[in-house]
């Protein structure tokens, strides 16, 4: 399974690939010809955008499952006309925005556990000193 910085760098790729091959078109089209060359270079750009989000986006929700972060919001979603398939995809800001919470959460837990270790090497010295007394 390709590492998602590889995922990331061949979404990259394709993007430069299609700016390269409408880079002419684009600027030599005209009329009726320039609105069909920019139609098509924004589905494809679309496509592969919608790609990269969907991939991010998945990964994300799985995190937001596994830190229980509430992630109801339907304003979060792209349009599911816009997109193939059923996939949930997150708009760029939703993104932002989820990988916040998971932040927050995720560092609320490492608290946690920081003050249950605390807690319990403080009950451990204390028995060990109660103990030493005797």
């Amino acid at each position: 399974m390709p590492s998602d910085r590889k995922i990331r760098r061949q979404f990259k790729q394709q993007r430069e690939e299609i700016d390269r091959n409408y880079a002419p078109s684009l600027s030599t089209a005209a009329g009726v010809n320039c609105e069909q060359v920019k139609h098509d270079y924004e589905r494809e750009t679309s496509e592969c955008i919608y790609g990269l989000w969907s991939f991010e986006s998945q990964k994300l929700l799985l995190q937001a499952d596994h830190y229980n972060v509430n992630r109801t919001n339907p304003d979060w979603y792209v349009n599911p006309d816009f997109t193939e398939g059923d996939k949930e995809i997150l708009t760029e800001s939703a993104q932002r925005e989820l990988r916040r919470l998971i932040h927050i959460e995720r560092r609320a837990r490492i608290e946690w556990w920081i003050k249950l270790i605390a807690a319990i090497i403080g009950v451990l010295i204390g028995l060990i000193a109660i103990l030493r007394k005797n």
